[in-house]
């Protein structure tokens, strides 16, 4: 049965609410009106909440009954708490002195709208919409700490702290991103917007040095507070920053013709200064240059707009990615070929060559990170790169550079046989690159798989040329490579990180598989 809850001081508000319910027959099993949030038996089911409180009041409610429908009948609704309600996805506020009438309407209409939900959306539909909810009332509170306005009081009022709200009190930048003008039509904007934030949070699952919050109820752009996980903001953290950027707007403008504009706001030491970095790369962006200390990241150069140069790339980009998907060094036929081309379109310039050839690159990249999911964890994608900052003289050494690059990536992407032609192989071998970090054996993959131990285990080596074990221990050690090279952790701390209690244990295996100790490897860091 329907309920309905009453948040209001003024008792006569039940008598209106029984009234229009009486008149209309509608079918409700109470309603009950309490003074304030403090009187409210948790454990109590509503259906529609009318609310006459403070905003705070309101992430309780929204927090506590994530799936119920709001009406806001109260005196003081003003434009801004009209927009936080629009962004709560609460459409029923009215003015109790002036549209009293309203109130039948709102009713009317959230109960018409409650019946069609219970019979059309299974429990499943009701859960996703409930964890709708919780996503948009924790988005809003972090916009309230980017805008510098004090959440102690809701924190507390929530029983919640910043690590519920997916974010960290660490150092960190806030990144914002901002679609171009000049799209013909809203339904298009909204459509390239979903695109947009689908794009990174697929993204953002491939960085294994980052933790990141999408926040995407902001008015005028799309915000990422991004946080790099061994707590330095470097020159590392800015250019895997960047690299998605890029990649993003290769994106935007192959699949839409659209345009970003982004920036990266200054670095704040703690959470509860992210105002500073949100203001400055605002700031960026609508200068459309670095200020305040934070980084625009420019849309030109200076052989035409970054956009005629995406252009070029994309023509060219998935015919290589395809030969990369394959596995195969045939690729470098297509990508020498490509490097030529790209060198005789600029007039012979080797350094303006480089440059266009480097943002191919962490183009490249960029999609199989995201096409070969956890291969990150493995594999660090920034390496092919490196050789693409020396400056080169000819085009023979800028082909050479490339050549290194992508024949490391062919490499590792065949060694871990995340290309292998057996679906179940290669399933099982992402799993185990994205789950490095679990104890994985036979009975997890049997469990997961819903195949048997024997079959697999013989399936495995004839196709991997070696043990289901021997590939666990091999993917484990390439991972603590990668977190060694983080500079963020000990070797017992890797070692226990990857489920290894035993350290000696853990440094022999290490030896075994890289060829050196772990004391080693890390002094050659």
């Amino acid at each position: 049965m329907n309920n309905i809850f009453i948040i209001d001081k003024d008792l006569q508000t039940k008598d209106l609410v029984t009234s229009i319910v009486e008149k209309n027959h509608l079918k409700f099993n109470s309603i009950k009106q309490f003074y304030s949030i403090d009187d409210i038996n948790v454990d109590s089911n509503a259906n529609i909440v009318i609310l006459d409180g403070t905003m705070e009041e309101l992430y309780w409610i929204k927090k506590t009954y994530p799936s119920s429908f709001f009406i806001i009948f109260s005196n003081t609704i003003d434009f801004f708490s009209s927009r936080e309600y629009f962004r709560m996805g609460i459409e029923n506020y009215v003015i109790k002195d002036l549209e009293v009438d309203l109130l039948e309407v709102s009713i009317l209409k959230t109960y018409k709208k409650l019946n069609e939900i219970k019979n059309i959306f299974d429990d499943t539909s009701i859960s996703l919409m409930r964890n709708e909810s919780i996503r948009i009332l924790q988005e809003n509170i972090i916009s309230k700490i980017l805008k510098n306005e004090d959440i102690t009081r809701t924190l507390t009022l929530l029983d919640i702290t910043v690590e519920d709200l997916g974010i960290f009190d660490s150092k960190g930048v806030v990144i914002l991103i901002q679609l171009d003008n000049s799209i013909d039509n809203l339904k298009n904007s909204v459509l390239i917007i979903k695109n947009i934030v689908a794009r990174i949070n697929s993204s953002l699952e491939f960085m294994p040095y980052l933790k990141s919050r999408l926040i995407y109820n902001d008015y005028d752009n799309i915000i990422i507070i991004a946080q790099p996980l061994n707590n330095e903001v470097n020159d590392h953290f800015y250019n895997i920053i960047t690299n998605n950027l890029l990649s993003l707007s290769s994106y935007i403008y192959r699949e839409f013709k659209g345009k970003i504009y982004s920036a990266v706001g200054s670095e704040f030491t703690s959470i509860y200064e992210s105002h500073k970095s949100y203001f400055s790369a605002k700031s960026c962006l609508s200068m459309k240059s670095n200020s305040n200390n934070g980084r625009y990241i420019n849309t030109k150069e200076s052989h035409g707009t970054y956009y005629d140069r995406i252009h070029l790339i994309s023509n060219k980009k998935d015919f290589i990615l395809k030969s990369f998907l394959n596995g195969d060094e045939n690729v470098l036929v297509d990508i020498e070929k490509f490097v030529r081309d790209i060198y005789k379109d600029f007039n012979e310039d080797i350094d303006k060559s480089r440059k266009l050839i480097r943002d191919t690159s962490i183009a490249v990249l960029s999609e199989l990170q995201i096409i070969y999911k956890g291969l990150g964890n493995v594999y660090d994608f920034k390496t092919p790169n490196h050789s693409l900052k020396v400056s080169c003289k000819t085009l023979e050494e800028l082909i050479y550079h490339v050549n290194i690059g992508a024949k490391e990536v062919i490499f590792n992407i065949n060694y871990y046989k995340l290309n292998s032609k057996n679906r179940l192989v290669k399933n099982v071998c992402h799993y185990i690159v994205e789950n490095v970090c679990d104890n994985i054996d036979l009975s997890t993959i049997s469990t997961h798989f819903s195949i048997s131990k024997n079959y697999f285990c013989n399936l495995f080596r004839s196709e991997v040329g070696e043990t289901f074990l021997t590939y666990v221990r091999k993917v484990k050690m390439a991972h603590a490579k990668i977190l060694f090279q983080s500079g963020s952790y000990k070797i017992y701390e890797v070692g226990k990180l990857l489920g290894y209690e035993d350290i000696n244990y853990f440094s022999k295996l290490f030896k075994k598989f890289v060829g050196i100790t772990p004391s080693e490897y890390k002094n050659t860091l």
